[in-house]
């Protein structure tokens, strides 16, 4: 992982940071889940809260609700989501100077072995020099009995970007596209009114560029470049998220997941979510098992994603 690559003057290990906006129902679930994981209490947790008219309202469930070393960080003006993760990002690698961070938005929910796990799963990972990002989301539709099976497994991944973690070197190696992304597309309108048509010309002319990932003995199977080119060059997601993904594999840098979840979406209704789409991923029959074995050492096993059985989808 990426580690290996100098980071500025780190001082602490592990930060978590919780984007949220004017969920407060999500929310306060989000927090809840949050303060019940086991580890909670040796990080910091940071609250990145972009301005709305419920801003009083967010930073009580914050503090009521959340672990009890939390700091919130109220915007003045509203931004929007895009700003506010990249700026989360910036915040805790350049300012704060943290080593690692844990990203969560206010629209999930985690189980109360997340933080070991994404500690064993980012400690696995940091042997392979192209793995810049881990996860706990997976799209997992399987029972309790067959998850059991395969929570060792991981795969590389371009599911949704949720409950994920990187290092400082990954931030380095990525904060100029990310950067350049925010100056150019968000800065002077709302986060809504970005210029879609714009910016998919933009991702397009990266993608003529995008560096050849090596293929290496964690994951053999054929290379996904040729993947990565053709969305970009069709139609793909303007928001941060799709940037992010487009930052990494321009830095040749893949995002691991393990094939069972270890947190759920909750977010029904959002900006960039309706109840309609939220159903067509199905993330109402993903359930949020719990796994007390994450505790205990994982052997994680890295699995060629085009060799995992389709996971289908329970109606």
């Amino acid at each position: 992982m990426q580690e290996q690559i100098p980071c500025t003057t780190p001082l602490e290990p592990t930060a978590i940071a919780v984007l949220a906006f004017n969920r407060p129902g999500y929310f306060r679930r989000m927090m809840q889940s949050l303060k019940q994981c086991i580890g909670v209490e040796n990080m910091t947790v940071f609250v990145f809260l972009d301005h709305s008219g419920m801003q009083d309202r967010m930073e009580h469930i914050a503090v009521k609700y959340g672990p009890a070393n939390i700091q919130v960080i109220a915007r003045r003006q509203n931004r929007g989501c895009g700003v506010n993760a990249i700026g989360a990002r910036r915040r805790i690698f350049d300012r704060e100077h943290f080593f690692r961070c844990i990203v969560l938005e206010d629209d999930v929910e985690v189980n109360p072995y997340f933080l070991t796990f994404m500690e064993q799963l980012y400690r696995w990972a940091n042997q392979f020099s192209d793995v810049g990002m881990v996860q706990a989301w997976s799209p997992c539709w399987w029972s309790v009995a067959k998850k059991q099976e395969a929570l060792a497994n991981v795969i590389e991944t371009t599911a949704h970007l949720q409950g994920y973690m990187l290092g400082c070197g990954t931030w380095e190696r990525t904060k100029g596209l990310l950067e350049g992304y925010e100056q150019r597309f968000l800065s002077g309108h709302s986060y809504a009114a970005r210029d879609h048509r714009r910016i998919r010309f933009w991702m397009a002319k990266q993608a003529d560029i995008l560096p050849k990932q090596n293929d290496t003995a964690m994951f053999p199977g054929p290379s996904r470049q040729a993947e990565y080119k053709a969305y970009y060059k069709s139609k793909p997601a303007t928001g941060q998220d799709a940037v992010t993904n487009l930052s990494m594999w321009m830095a040749g840098l893949r995002r691991l997941a393990p094939v069972v979840n270890r947190m759920i979406n909750i977010g029904e209704e959002g900006i960039q979510m309706h109840h309609k789409e939220w159903v067509a991923h199905g993330f109402p029959n993903v359930n949020n098992d719990v796994f007390p074995s994450d505790t205990l050492p994982i052997d994680f096993q890295a699995r060629d994603h085009n060799n995992i059985p389709k996971l289908k989808k329970r109606r």
